[in-house]
């Protein structure tokens, strides 16, 4: 039996691997940070790169976490094959990106430093003739 639990072992080290090949060259690709993409998805840019390098497998919840982050599907992180490619073709001069970018610093951001923010966003707004969020002041 013990041939048994190694080849299990085996194919999840391989496939923690894999998952965390795609992962880094997903974010790699969206140039993304660590750091950044830790805030989007909830956990901490360390566990990220616990995942990336295969020292920890993700689980379910997080494979889900970062598939919505990225706009993939989940099985995109199951790709085999060498230059692994975001499926829905978006990269660094896309607006999802740069959404994503700046939803990671506003938590860095105090109350007093988002209000002139929220002001610039109203004000790019109006010029669109979109309406005003108020929520933001």
């Amino acid at each position: 039996m013990p041939m048994k639990h190694e080849k299990m072992h085996n194919d999840k080290a391989r496939l923690d691997i894999l998952i965390g090949t795609n992962i880094r060259k997903e974010r790699e690709h969206r140039k993304i940070t660590r750091e950044e993409l830790a805030v989007i998805v909830g956990l901490s840019a360390s566990h990220i790169g616990l995942i990336e390098r295969a020292e920890r497998g993700a689980t379910p919840v997080t494979l889900q976490k970062l598939a919505k982050a990225f706009d993939v599907p989940i099985d995109s992180f199951f790709a085999e094959h060498d230059n692994v490619k975001p499926t829905n073709g978006k990269c660094k001069n896309e607006p999802g990106v740069y959404y994503k970018k700046v939803a990671a610093l506003l938590p860095r951001l105090t109350e007093a430093e988002l209000k002139p923010l929220a002001q610039i966003i109203n004000g790019i707004l109006a010029m669109r003739k979109v309406s005003k969020i108020k929520w933001l002041y």
